[in-house]
Parts: structure tokens; sequence; C-alpha cells
């Protein structure tokens, strides 16, 4: 691991936000239209993909003819709707956020769409934290593809090596290793575990 860091790169959903429970109702309830049901752990699976690529993923998973890009599309709209009505938490990764904001090149990557993203970010006044967002529409190749993370790396100008990601997702997770950064796996962290270990690589 290196001994510093120029920039941190945080994942959205799981990471900064508990917005994880609304994404598995969003998906529940534009393929209950079609009388299609799923447990959460035939969903969670697929935590950190592009909502393109779980609607594939789950459309042939029950063997059912429906359009992934309309089942996406709906889900986009309902998951949008949840983000601005329904209560949301924040998760400890958000402080660092926060904290490090402006002093530091700070990204964010996202499996969620831009138009998704903005709606939560602008919610808890977050957009002006990022010196770049990067979305799953903004590459070809989504999680454990690294091109999301490279593209946060490109866009702050910084190396992917001195970049550190803060992560919840298997498919998150493979996706910074396999873009040669080290990476926080968040899941059970508080708070002061995360800023302890920056100011131990000394940020």
């Amino acid at each position: 691991m290196s001994l510093r860091y120029r920039a941190l790169i945080f994942d959205m959903d799981g990471t900064l936000f508990n917005t994880e429970p609304l994404h598995r109702r969003a998906w529940r309830e534009v393929f209950g239209r079609f009388n299609i049901t799923f447990s959460d752990e035939e969903i969670i699976r697929f935590n950190g993909s592009s909502p393109l690529d779980v609607a594939r993923a789950l459309i042939h998973s029950k063997e059912c003819h429906l359009d992934p890009s309309e089942i996406a599309a709906q889900k986009k709209l309902a998951v949008e709707r949840m983000f601005a009505e329904e209560k949301i938490g924040k998760l400890p990764a958000a402080d660092l956020v926060r904290y490090y904001a402006g002093q530091c090149p700070i990204a964010l990557d996202t499996g969620s769409g831009a138009d998704t993203a903005s709606v939560l970010l602008a919610r808890f006044d977050f957009l002006a934290c990022f010196n770049a967002i990067v979305s799953a529409d903004d590459v070809a190749k989504h999680k454990p593809s690294p091109d999301t993370f490279l593209r946060c790396a490109k866009l702050i100008n910084v190396a992917p090596a001195e970049c550190v990601v803060f992560e919840d997702s298997a498919l998150g997770i493979q996706a910074a290793a396999n873009a040669g950064m080290d990476v926080i796996d968040v899941n059970g962290k508080t708070s002061d575990m995360l800023f302890q270990f920056i100011r131990r690589v000394n940020l």
C-alpha cells in the first residue's frame, strides 16, 4: 500500500449514502408490474453494476421476455422518485468527503446514471464536493471493469497508483484493484476508522 495518496475516489450508493435498499425496492417495483419477484439476495449480487447490466441480468435470471432498456428506464424513474421522497441516511465515508473537499482532489464513481446521481447529490448538497463525477453513462464498460476508476483518475489528473478508493460492493472493490488502485472496503467501518486510515498514510 502506498505511503501517501494524492486523491480520494468514492463510490456513492452503499458507500456515501444508505441507498441500496431503495435500489432494490425500485427493481422490485418495476418487475412487480409484470408479476416477477426477486429476493434481496438475487439483487444484492449485482451491487455496483450499471442499471442496464442489472436489468439484463435479472431478466436473464427469470428467463422472461422484457426489454432491458425499458426496464432500466422505468427503474430510473422509480428510484429517483424514492431519492426525492424517502428518508435516506448518510454513511461514515460521507464525513470524509465533507472534510477533505477542497483539500485534495476528490472524485465520485457510481454505477448509477448521471441524472440519478445528481438527484441524490443535490439533495445532500454534495455536488460541489467533487472535482469529477463519473457515472454509468460515462463509460462503456462497467464494474468490475476498471474503466470508471481510470476515468476518474484521468479527470482529476492523478495517477491511478496515487488514488485510494472507498467502496462497498464486491464488483467495485474488484474494479478498483483492476485499475491499479488501493481500495478500502467501507463495510463495517466507522467514520473514525476511515479518518484514522487517511491520517496514517498522511494524505
